[in-house]
């Protein structure tokens, strides 16, 4: 099934507003939309914090996080596979959907802290960017106590 204009839309968006050295420019947004939609749609996804997490993790692997990114993409995980289910038995697709989500804490608004992502960056001892989930309001902290800032 060929994506619609919006979802195209959407997906051009989403990969812009990705974290750091993962946010791509026009052209290559446009390039990559119709896979992300492809392969999101495929999967599970949806085009939320929860995804943009999972395409930018584990950043220091990356020496070309573009390129990494579409192959990211391209070979997209099960959404299912990223949580925690008892390993006898899959629960069906619709489950995720219709189970209660934890609230996700709010915005810490640190200065190294990117709004929609809720992923922090900064530099580690050898000068390298590091991107990780912000300890404070990334979205693997819903259910955890947080300190507001």
């Amino acid at each position: 099934m060929a994506a619609t204009p919006e979802q195209l839309a959407a997906a051009v968006e989403f990969l812009q507003e990705l974290p750091g050295p993962w946010a791509v420019g026009r052209v290559t947004a446009q390039r990559y939309a119709p896979l992300l939609v492809e392969s999101a749609t495929a999967q599970g996804w949806e085009l939320d914090d929860f995804l943009a997490a999972e395409l930018t993790k584990n950043p220091g692997g990356a020496h070309n996080p573009q390129a990494a990114l579409k192959t990211r993409i391209r070979d997209l995980v099960r959404r299912r596979r990223t949580r925690t289910v008892p390993a006898q038995a899959d629960p069906p697709a619709h489950a995720y959907a219709q189970s209660p989500v934890a609230e996700v804490p709010p915005y810490c608004r640190h200065l190294d802290c990117d709004e929609v992502s809720r992923l922090r960056s900064g530099t580690d001892s050898n000068g390298l960017l590091q991107v990780s989930p912000c300890p404070e309001c990334h979205p693997s902290r819903a259910g955890k106590s947080h300190t507001p800032v």
